[in-house]
């Protein structure tokens, strides 16, 4: 009994660390971007590609898709322009591009007007599809806005004050008892 005792034990421990392991590594907070451009990569898609890199095609869709740019998305594939009739598409490229730049709404480059400020949170979607209209996978993941560091925009440092002169020493008097 003793023996079933310790193997059950060892069990729950075993299959116990790697559980809490995956949840205490896990980053659940939002991707930091900056309010220019961000890099967006498809990873492991070879075998999609190869299965629709003719008719398919992948994307981001920003906000779920609450912005809307000022021009229609086009991209190349195989020396031929695509125009996806998908709806709310941000950006997209051919499945053999694995990585595309992304720009930030800026209030100029979507019809809305949006301008994703710094300190901002939105959502950023990747999309694939199979052909012109039919979904294949989505994954969304939270972003927050930050400012890229540039010494440009960082204020003059004003000029210490001239320093003061020491007064001269004066002799003092032992107090009256």
């Amino acid at each position: 009994m003793s023996v079933l005792m310790a193997l059950c034990l060892f069990a729950a421990i075993a299959l116990a660390i790697p559980g809490f392991t995956a949840r205490a590594d896990s980053n659940d907070g939002p991707y930091s971007i900056p309010n220019t451009t961000f890099i967006v990569s498809l990873e492991n898609a070879f075998d999609f590609e190869a299965q629709y890199g003719k008719t398919g095609y992948w994307g981001v869709i920003l906000d779920n898709g609450r912005v809307t740019p000022t021009s229609a998305v086009t991209f190349e594939r195989d020396g031929e322009i695509v125009a996806p009739t998908a709806d709310d598409l941000w950006k997209a490229a051919p499945l053999n591009s694995y990585s595309m730049i992304v720009p930030v709404p800026n209030g100029t480059n979507n019809i809305e007007g949006i301008t994703w400020e710094p300190g901002t949170s939105h959502w950023v979607t990747i999309v694939t599809y199979k052909d012109d209209k039919t979904l294949a996978t989505t994954s969304s993941y939270s972003v927050q806005v930050f400012k890229p560091y540039n010494p440009a925009d960082t204020d003059p440092v004003d000029p210490a004050p001239a320093p003061t002169t020491d007064p001269a020493p004066a002799p003092t008097t032992d107090p009256a008892p």
